[in-house]
C-alpha cells in the first residue's frame, strides 16, 4: 500500500482549522482516513535474544535472536522483519530487545555477531523509543549469563547522548539482581521500570542517583521503599529537576509517623480521568508529566486521590508534588468506617483523614516536580 504523503496530511490539517494529526485521525470520513493512514503505518520492531553459554560466547556468535514486527499482520508470511523495517523505517516507534528468553525456544533461531549488531544500531535515530527489557520467564540466571549480558549490553553501543532509552526489567531471582541491573545504569536512561519482585534495598543508593541524573525522566518501581531517600535527596539539593516522574504502584505503606509529611500542604485536586492538569490551581506542571500521571493513575469508582505539595527550602517556586491512590475499602477497613456507609460520605471522610492516615492506605503514590503559576 502506497504511504499518503506527509504534505497532503498537513494541508488537509491547515484546511480543517485542527492544531494536530491526533485530532484529525479521531475524525471519520475521507479526510480522517488519510491523516489516520500514517498513524496506522506505526510499527514496532522486537528483537528477542538468547545469549550463548560462556563456551561458546564469541564477537561472531554472541546468541540467537528472532525478529517481529508488531502488530505482525503489518508483514506478509515469509517476508523479513528486518527488511520491512528497513523500508519503512519513517514508520518506525519502537525498537525492542528482548533478552532472557525461555531457552526452551532457542534452537530454531538466527545466529547473531557483532555485525548483527551494528546493524540494529542503525535503528537507534529511526525510532521514537528504544526498550531494552530483561524477560521474567527464566527463573535463574547463571554467572556466565551475567557476564555474557554484561558484554552483550556494551556492544549494544547505545550512544551516552541517546534521548529516549527505556529499560524495563522483570526478573524473578533477587540474587541476581543488582548484576543484572548494572550494565544498565552505565547507560543513558530516560525511563527505567522495575516490579514488586525486584529486591530494591541493594540497589537503593542506585536507583537515587539514577533519578537525579540529567538524562532520567521517568521512575516506576514495584515498592514505594525509594520514595524516602528520593525525598530527601530533593531537599538537600540546590537543582530543579523540572519534569521528572517517579511512581509506585505498591502502596505507600512506608510511613509509621507524621514525620515525613511535615512541611507538605495539601492542594485540593478532584481526579478524572485525563482531567488532572486541569483541577491542580497554582500548580505548574508540563503536559508531559501530566500524560505520564494520567497513564499511572486512573480514576473510577472507589478510588480518591490526594495532593501534597512541598516547597523547596532553597528554590524560589518550585515544589515536590506527592499524589497519593487510595481505594475506598483500605480507607474504609483502615479507620473501621460502617460497611453501609456511602461512597460519597466514605471520600468525605477521606478527606479529612491526615496524610499519613490517607498514605498507609494506599495503593499507588506518584512525585513530580513543578512550579508555582
Amino acid at each position: 500500500m502506497e504511504h499518503t504523503p506527509r504534505l497532503f496530511v498537513e494541508e488537509v490539517v491547515k484546511f480543517l482549522g485542527y492544531r494536530d494529526l491526533k485530532q484529525l485521525v479521531k475524525l471519520t470520513g475521507s479526510f480522517g482516513d488519510h491523516a489516520g493512514t500514517q498513524m496506522l503505518h506505526r510499527f514496532d520492531l522486537a528483537v528477542d535474544i538468547y545469549l550463548r553459554d560462556v563456551d561458546l560466547f564469541s564477537p561472531s556468535e554472541l546468541g540467537v535472536c528472532k525478529c517481529w514486527i508488531r502488530p505482525t499482520k503489518k508483514i506478509q508470511r515469509g517476508e523479513s522483519a528486518l527488511t520491512y523495517a528497513v523500508e519503512h523505517h519513517r514508520h518506525l516507534s519502537k525498537l525492542i530487545i528482548d533478552f532472557g528468553m525461555d531457552r526452551s525456544k532457542h534452537a530454531s533461531w538466527t545466529p547473531f555477531g557483532e555485525d548483527f549488531l551494528k546493524e540494529l544500531s542503525k535503528f537507534y535515530s529511526k525510532s521514537r523509543t528504544i526498550q531494552l527489557q530483561v524477560a521474567g520467564d527464566c527463573y535463574t540466571i547463571t554467572d556466565a549469563e551475567i557476564a555474557n549480558l554484561h558484554i552483550f549490553v556494551e556492544k549494544l553501543n547505545i550512544p551516552q547522548v541517546q534521548p529516549n532509552l527505556e529499560v524495563k526489567i522483570d526478573w524473578v531471582d533477587k540474587a541476581s539482581q543488582p548484576n543484572v541491573l548494572k550494565p544498565f545504569l552505565e547507560l543513558p536512561i530516560s525511563s527505567l521500570q522495575l516490579t514488586d519482585e525486584f529486591d530494591y534495598l541493594p540497589c537503593l543508593d542506585s536507583l537515587v542517583n539514577l533519578f537525579y541524573r540529567p538524562s532520567l525522566n521517568t521512575l516506576v518501581t514495584g515498592k514505594d521503599i525509594v520514595l524516602p531517600p528520593l525525598v530527601e535527596r530533593w531537599l538537600k539539593s540546590d537543582e530543579k529537576y523540572l519534569m521528572k516522574f517517579y511512581s509506585s504502584f505498591a502502596g505507600a505503606h512506608f510511613i509509621e509517623s507524621e514525620t515525613f509529611f511535615r512541611g507538605f500542604k495539601r492542594q485540593n485536586v478532584k481526579w478524572t480521568k485525563s482531567t488532572f492538569h486541569k483541577s491542580v490551581g497554582k500548580l505548574k506542571i508540563p503536559g508531559r508529566l501530566c500524560k505520564q500521571i494520567d497513564d499511572a493513575v486512573s480514576y473510577h469508582g472507589g478510588k480518591v486521590c490526594r495532593l501534597i505539595y512541598k516547597k523547596h527550602p532553597k528554590l524560589a517556586n518550585y515544589y515536590l508534588c506527592l499524589l497519593f491512590v487510595a481505594n475506598t475499602s483500605e480507607i474504609q477497613s483502615f479507620t473501621d468506617v460502617e460497611d453501609t456507609v456511602s461512597s460519597s460520605k466514605l471520600k468525605k471522610h477521606a478527606e479529612k483523614m491526615k496524610d499519613d492516615e490517607f498514605a498507609q492506605c494506599s495503593e499507588g503514590v506518584c512525585m513530580f516536580f513543578c512550579e508555582m503559576k
